[in-house]
C-alpha cells in the first residue's frame, strides 16, 4: 500500500535549516542524567568525508591519500555521490562518479559482508572503465558490491554476482539510486520519477512511476527483512510500500536545502533524512544526535549512513 504525502518546494534562498525532533521524549529524572542513544550517524558529503554523531570518526579520502573523491576532467564536480552502509552499521564505502580516476574506498569495520581476500579493505578499488553514466549508487552485496550508473547500467565488483541491468533500455527518467535486498541475492534500482527496477530475489512492492510528484525522488530504503521499501524524496516527502512503517515526512515543510538521503534506525523505529547542507531531521523514534548544518563541509552532502 502507498501512503503519499503533500510535497512542498523548498526555500532556496533560507539560510536556516529546521531540524527535528518531534515525538523524542526522556524518562530521565532531573537528577539522573540520561544515558547517551545507543545508535548514531556518520553524515557523508560528496567529497567523501564523513561527520560522525555519536559515531567514531573514521576518515576521509582527504585523510587517507587518494583521490576516490577528487573531481576529474570529465566530471568536473565533487566526485563522490554514491554512499552505502555496511551491513554492520559501522562502516561505509564511498564511490566515485566515474572512472577517470575514480576509484570506491571503504571506511570503519567492514566484517560481515564478506569481502574475502578478493577485495582487501585498506584499498581503493577501480577505476572502473566503460562507464556511460556517472555512478549514482551503490550497495554492498555478501561478497563485494554493485555500483549502478545515471543510465541504469550495472557494474560489479570484488566477487559480486550480477543480477541485471536496465542500461540497454529506455528510462523515463534517470536513476537515482540502488539498494540491496537483506540476503544479498538481489537489488532494486530507483527512478527519479519514483518508478522501481527489481532483479534477483528484489520483491516488486510498488512504484510511484504513474504518479505525479511534487518533488523528484533521491532515494531508496528497504525494511530489515527485505519485505518493504522507502522511497525519498528532494522535498521530504517519504512514500512507503510493503511492511515499510510511515513515520513521518517533511514533505509539507519549506527546507533551507533539498534532502539528499536517508537512513533507518538500526536500535529501534524511525529514520533520519539529511540535508544537502548536512541538516538532520530525526522522525518517528530515531533519536535526534546532532547536526552538519552549522559546520564548514567540504562538499554538498549526500547521503547519511547509521551507525549501531
Amino acid at each position: 500500500m502507498i501512503r503519499r504525502f503533500a510535497a512542498a518546494a523548498f526555500c532556496g534562498p533560507a539560510l536556516a535549516l529546521l531540524t527535528l525532533s518531534g515525538g523524542l521524549t526522556s524518562s530521565a529524572g532531573a537528577d539522573t542524567p540520561a544515558a547517551p542513544p545507543s545508535p548514531g550517524y556518520w553524515v557523508v558529503t560528496a567529497g567523501g568525508s564523513g561527520v560522525p554523531f555519536n559515531a567514531p570518526q573514521l576518515g576521509s579520502p582527504a585523510t587517507t591519500n587518494n583521490d576516490v573523491c577528487e573531481a576529474g576532467p570529465a566530471y568536473p564536480f565533487y566526485g563522490c555521490l554514491a554512499v552505502a552502509g555496511t551491513p554492520t552499521h559501522q562502516g561505509y564505502l564511498v564511490g566515485g562518479t566515474g572512472p577517470d580516476p575514480k576509484d570506491k574506498k571503504y571506511f570503519g569495520d567492514t566484517e560481515g559482508f564478506g569481502t574475502g581476500g578478493e577485495c582487501p579493505t585498506t584499498q581503493a578499488y577501480g577505476p572502473f572503465l566503460g562507464l556511460n553514466a556517472v555512478v549514482v549508487g551503490l550497495a554492498i552485496a555478501p561478497t563485494g558490491f554493485w555500483l549502478v550508473g545515471a543510465d541504469g547500467g550495472i557494474f560489479t565488483a570484488c566477487g559480486a554476482n550480477f543480477y541485471g541491468s536496465m542500461g540497454d533500455q529506455h528510462l523515463n527518467k534517470q536513476v537515482v539510486g540502488m539498494a540491496s535486498t537483506p540476503d544479498g541475492f538481489g537489488y532494486w534500482l530507483v527512478a527519479s520519477d519514483g518508478g522501481i527496477f527489481t532483479f534477483g530475489d528484489a520483491p516488486f512492492l510498488g512504484s510511484l512511476g504513474a504518479l505525479k510528484l511534487n518533488s523528484p525522488v533521491v532515494g531508496i530504503v528497504p525494511t530489515p527483512d527485505g519485505g518493504g521499501y522507502y522511497m525519498v524524496a528532494k522535498d521530504g516527502g517519504v512514500f512507503t510500500f510493503g511492511d515499510a512503517p510511515f513515520e513521518g515526512s517533511l514533505g509539507n515543510l519549506h527546507l533551507a536545502k533539498p534532502i539528499s538521503g536517508m537512513a533507518l534506525n538500526p536500535d529501534g523505529p524511525g529514520y533520519w533524512l539529511v540535508g544537502t547542507d548536512g541538516g538532520v531531521f530525526a522522525l518517528g523514534g530515531a533519536p535526534f544526535l546532532g547536526s552538519a548544518a552549522g559546520l564548514k563541509l567540504d562538499a554538498p552532502v549526500v547521503g547519511i549512513v547509521a551507525k549501531s
